[in-house]
């Protein structure tokens, strides 16, 4: 197996290279000439062949030989090859032969939608998986929150034949903040989980912060107020009493029992936009509407690192690889993974080169193999995380029951949020109309 994918590898390098015009290309193709009395076929590496192909040896192949210092004994078609190459190399690869797919139909993916008349057309900020129950929990703009269970058989069976359904421990009883100004409030609204997943700490713009019981959905008292005004948090993962809050005057705040324990000042210039705990390296890392990323201790408080991402003024968000030793930075228009020890750069990618639209949000898969990401079009990209190859492309028609192709640009519905099923392949989209799409 290693060999042909070896042989496929050196085939489409022979390609790239006649494309540059190489020498070594060139010679090559003299010397089939001389053999076999004709020029040299390319034959077209299928998809799926081709994926195997740029997760198990090109990556390996080709990096080795941009380092050639660090690896001295690897001599490959690409010995004299730099980084700069490498990146054009592996958009040839996908341009040339089609690595990715690409799915538009309605009848090549598996897709309900979940519908809430009481949410009424209110984007979805927040979405995410509870592993309890086989539930999906989502937050409105406007600071309520929303449970939809699976039945029994549906969490037996995979994929379930039914959509899940809206629930409430009583009647009546929402799980929503009070004075809740989405409109002329800074700040935004999302939540975290416990790790047992018994309370979640919410926040929206004008609300501030606040616990709830997920069982009884019964709000607790407040832990902040809301200036200035909460904009992202974190809890930490093995210690929920610890809670770390970014602000809209590029301070964090962090809480312990919810008390206020530490002001985080001198990391950023903007507004807070990302945050993430990695509790095997005992850091918080932090990044900002300023391009800023920082890492401080979560035990001193101190910071201890931090650097410029280049890229445009933005909101980016933050997560953690499953190692907790590296994390992926989303921006509009660049998925970046960096190590977390040293800020250190290990893959970047520009969205834009596939998406005619900015992305809105992405996160790792369950077993940290994959990147999903939704776009402003509407569209979904799925990446792999080993140098962000893009590997699936899900156009807007293939899970929206109406083509928002169709719709004007200022009444356009599109993915805001996206979670990930922690054991099953499934995503969850959450709609800038309250809709959430479940794809399998």
């Amino acid at each position: 197996m290693d060999q042909v994918i070896d042989r496929d590898l050196r085939i489409l390098v022979l390609k790239y290279l006649r494309e540059k015009k190489s020498k070594a290309a060139k010679t090559f193709e003299e010397e089939v000439t001389n053999i076999t009395g004709s020029d040299p076929e390319y034959p077209k590496v299928d998809h799926a062949r081709l994926h195997v192909l740029m997760s198990h040896a090109v990556s390996w192949q080709v990096w080795s030989s941009c380092k050639p210092r660090e690896n001295p004994e690897v001599k490959t078609l690409l010995y004299d090859i730099g980084r700069t190459e490498y990146e054009e190399f592996q958009s040839f690869l996908e341009r040339d032969s089609e690595i990715y797919k690409k799915i538009s139909k309605a009848e090549e993916v598996n897709s309900m939608m979940i519908e809430n008349t009481m949410m009424g057309a209110v984007k979805i900020s927040c979405l995410k998986y509870m592993k309890c129950n086989y539930c999906l929990l989502a937050m409105t703009l406007s600071g309520v929150h929303y449970v939809w269970r699976w039945e029994n058989d549906a969490r037996a069976e995979f994929p379930p034949r039914l959509p899940p359904a809206l629930w409430e421990p009583f009647v009546g009883r929402k799980m929503a903040h009070q004075n809740t100004d989405e409109i002329s409030e800074p700040g935004g609204s999302c939540f975290a989980l416990y790790a047992d997943e018994s309370t979640l700490i919410s926040m929206a713009p004008g609300a501030g912060l606040s616990p709830f019981d997920t069982n009884t959905y019964k709000r607790g008292e407040h832990i902040y107020k809301p200036h200035p005004a909460p904009t992202v948090l974190a809890i930490h993962p093995m210690n929920n009493d610890i809670i770390a809050v970014g602000m809209d005057d590029s301070t964090i705040f962090i809480f312990e029992n919810f008390v206020l324990n530490e002001i985080l000042e001198g990391g950023h210039t903007e507004r807070v936009s990302g945050l993430a705990f990695s509790n095997l390296l005992d850091v918080l890392v932090s990044s900002g509407k300023d391009s800023q990323l920082c890492v401080w201790g979560s035990k001193d408080w101190m910071k201890k690192d931090s650097r410029c991402l280049h890229v445009p003024h933005d909101d980016t968000s933050l997560h953690f690889y499953v190692d907790q030793l590296q994390f992926l930075v989303v921006h509009p228009r660049q998925l970046a993974v960096y190590a977390a020890k040293n800020l250190k750069e290990l893959h970047k990618r520009d969205t834009m080169e596939f998406a005619v639209a900015p992305m809105t949000d992405a996160t790792f898969s369950a077993d940290g193999n994959f990147i999903y990401a939704c776009f402003k079009d509407g569209s979904v990209c799925i990446y792999t995380s080993a140098y962000l190859v893009l590997h699936c492309n899900i156009a807007s028609s293939a899970y929206q029951i109406d083509n928002i192709s169709s719709s004007s640009s200022s009444t356009r519905v599109y993915p805001a949020v996206i979670a990930v099923h922690p054991e099953k392949a499934q995503l969850a989209l959450g709609m800038t109309d309250g809709s959430i799409y479940v794809n399998i």
